[in-house]
């Protein structure tokens, strides 16, 4: 098998490569380059070259899409500003780490030298240092000397980053449970304008979309008292949680629906939902009737009780994933019923088949002990 043409670039490949950009638009170059790396896991040094010098501030750009490609470029040399932002955002600490961040020994000093945009793309990396993280979500503290408003940007940056292990929602890495519990410890004392923008609180969303213990959870659950913070702190509860527990009493009529349509039942909870059943509590009835994590027995009888309480029948559309209203009360899925029936009909059938054999095979051995009694007296 023939070594692939751009393994190695000499000078003739070399200019192939800069006539083949030179000759294609912007959207074609970029995809160039993605077929390059498609090809030889990485891109040749050449295309990078030729990316580097390119006027597109664009395609400059999306070279820091490409991993390993930064470690061609120092972003202090790049004139434009975006594009300067899209490497520390794109920042690989493997392939790159004293040309992203100068000053490895002083992540904060580094970090007040950037512009505010190139700061919010820094925010979104996956490798931004911990302790940049930690001095932005402090709002006491005064080292990086923020603006209020540039501060809960930077919060929100931070919370839509790149994988970040703090903010995946599945992440199980317990070196990264502290990082979670010390943000929300920062971000329970905030106070101050700016912790909304237009209809949003930041620090609702930072409860929303970063893991903490579930005690922790719980005493700001007591702590907090308005709807859109609660909501918040259950956002990233287990079903099956103290948290989603402790809330299916609450005085709050949507948060106490909202804990009903997800908490997760044992066999220990059958008397808190025949409880329900003969009760009045529409909230709690309205989330019961939509918790797809209960039998669909007991989503159609919370909806008929809704309706025997003059409520709109509230019921859980599979085929749309919503919940739903209605004036017609739900209607049983029989096909199901049908299928479960046939299959314990034919149980009992094999169960009644086998009995019948163990009968025969009884009858068949006396016939031949007494047949061997005869035949032994008779000799």
């Amino acid at each position: 098998m023939a070594l692939k043409r751009y393994f190695l670039p000499d000078e003739y490949t070399t200019a192939e490569i800069e006539s083949i950009y030179e000759s294609r638009t912007p959207v074609e170059r970029v995809a160039f380059l993605e077929d390059l790396h498609k090809e030889y896991g990485k891109i040749p040094e050449p295309a990078i070259e030729c990316a580097l010098k390119d006027t597109s501030t664009w395609v400059r750009a999306k070279l820091a899409d490409f991993p390993g490609a930064l470690s061609f470029r120092d972003p202090h040399e790049e004139a434009d500003e975006f594009v300067r932002a899209t490497s520390y955002e794109n920042s690989d600490r493997h392939l790159n780490p004293v040309r992203i961040i100068k000053d490895v020994v002083n992540p904060l000093g580094m970090f007040k030298k950037l512009s505010n945009i190139e700061q919010l793309a820094f925010m979104r990396s996956r490798f931004v240092p911990k302790e940049i993280v930690y001095e932005v979500f402090d709002e006491n503290s005064k080292a990086l000397e923020l603006e209020p408003r540039h501060r809960g940007l930077l919060v929100c940056a931070f919370l839509s980053g790149k994988s970040h292990p703090v903010v995946e929602q599945d992440s199980e890495q317990a070196r990264f449970r502290p990082v979670g519990e010390k943000l929300w410890n920062y971000a329970s004392q905030w106070e101050g304008g700016w912790l909304t923008h237009e209809d949003f609180s930041v620090q609702a969303m930072v409860f929303a979309h970063i893991r903490a213990p579930d005690n922790l959870r719980r005493t700001m659950l007591t702590k907090f008292k308005d709807r859109q913070r609660r909501f918040a702190v259950l956002e990233t509860a287990s079903d099956r949680s103290q948290s989603i527990q402790m809330m299916l009493s609450d005085d709050d009529d949507d948060v106490r629906g909202y804990s009903w349509s997800r908490i997760s039942f044992s066999s220990d909870n059958t008397d808190d939902i025949e409880a329900l059943m003969n009760g009045d509590d529409l909230a709690a009835l309205r989330g019961l009737a939509v918790n797809t994590n209960v039998s669909e027995e007991v989503r159609v009888r919370a909806s008929l009780r809704l309706g025997d309480l003059g409520d709109k029948y509230w019921k859980w559309d599979a085929f749309g994933g919503e919940q739903v209203k209605s004036d017609e009360p739900p209607v049983r899925d029989n096909a199901l019923e049908e299928i479960k029936q046939s299959l314990r009909q034919q149980t009992e059938q094999i169960a009644a088949l086998g009995r019948a054999i163990r009968g025969r095979s009884v009858f068949l051995l006396v016939v031949i002990a007494l047949t061997a009694l005869i035949l032994a007296k008779s000799c």
